[in-house]
């Protein structure tokens, strides 16, 4: 992974366009998996949020209720439902589930909240749209690196919102745009996401707000008590890992049931990788078997 991002062109990003990097950066992304699962129907739809109509996509890994919504990575301001396809591909087919994709609107022509007004719509949508067959107490949010923070954010204010949260699965969110951290420091520069690109896209998406905000920095909410189980997922040689690590601390300190686990080996962005290691078809696969595990728990405890 390192090998094939140094021989990249550099790109300056004090002077490229946010919309010159978004088209290099997703062209790079689609490269990184290119063996897509067959999976039949497919279905690309519109969901009409605060700021208009924006894509959504259903993966129909299985025929029941039980559903997954998921939010791309991309720092807020690259990656789609594109870059992405070939991973949702398998993860619907490991959980044997509907898998829904959401492409929220992107920094900096939407800058913070749109995303998280997104993600509200989306999740409102899917629970309300009777067509989905989705019961929308089954839903488990997720997502990886910025969409993960998304998730995150989405399980925190889904009390608030009425629409009930099943479950969360985050891989190496950003919990924390304030604190640096020793891992930022430790793997900053040269492995993958480095400190000036992460600076860079929260400088598009939240220049101008609080990122002490939760809807930014999940981990600066008050309250943590009730929220739904969590699978938090790292990489050890990743500049996020630590905020991963103290948000799984804080759920359990609240009570929250948390699976954490730390991927040893790899850097971030490892989940969109499947050209380049198989760790991203085996991550699929264990987001999958926690999703079913916490289906199977949630229906024995309505039993």
């Amino acid at each position: 992974m390192l090998e094939l991002r140094d021989a990249e062109p550099a790109m300056d990003l004090a002077i490229t366009p946010a919309s010159e990097f978004r088209r290099d950066a997703d062209a790079r992304l689609s490269r990184f998996w290119t063996r897509k699962d067959p999976l039949a129907g497919i279905e690309t739809f519109a969901i009409q949020g605060a700021g208009g109509a924006f894509r959504a996509r259903l993966y129909p890994g299985g025929d029941g209720p039980r559903a997954i919504l998921y939010f791309h990575g991309g720092g807020w301001v690259v990656g789609s439902l594109d870059t992405h396809d070939g991973l949702l591909r398998a993860l619907a087919l490991a959980g044997k589930c509907k898998v829904f994709a959401v492409e929220y609107r992107k920094a900096p022509e939407a800058p913070f909240p749109a995303a998280v007004e997104d993600a509200e719509a989306a999740l409102a949508a899917i629970g309300s749209m009777s067509a989905l067959g989705v019961d929308a107490r089954k839903v488990i949010v997720a997502g990886d690196s910025a969409g993960a923070t998304l998730a995150a954010v989405l399980a925190q204010r889904a009390r608030q919102l009425g629409a009930p949260v099943l479950g969360q699965m985050l891989v190496y969110p950003l919990t924390d745009a304030v604190t640096p951290r020793r891992s930022h420091r430790a793997f900053g520069d040269g492995f993958s996401l480095t400190r000036e690109t992460m600076a860079w896209y929260l400088d598009q998406y939240c220049a101008d707000a609080d990122r002490r905000d939760p809807r930014i920095s999940p981990f600066y909410a008050e309250d943590f008590e009730g929220l739904p189980p969590a699978y938090i997922v790292a990489a050890d040689h990743d500049l996020l890992r630590d905020e991963a690590r103290a948000y799984a601390a804080r759920l359990i300190e609240a009570g929250v049931s948390v699976a954490f686990e730390e991927w040893s080996g790899l850097p971030h962005g490892f989940m969109i990788m499947d050209e380049v290691t198989p760790a991203a078809r085996r991550l699929c696969q264990s987001m999958g078997d926690w999703a079913n595990r916490r289906w199977a728990a949630a229906e024995l405890e309505a039993s």
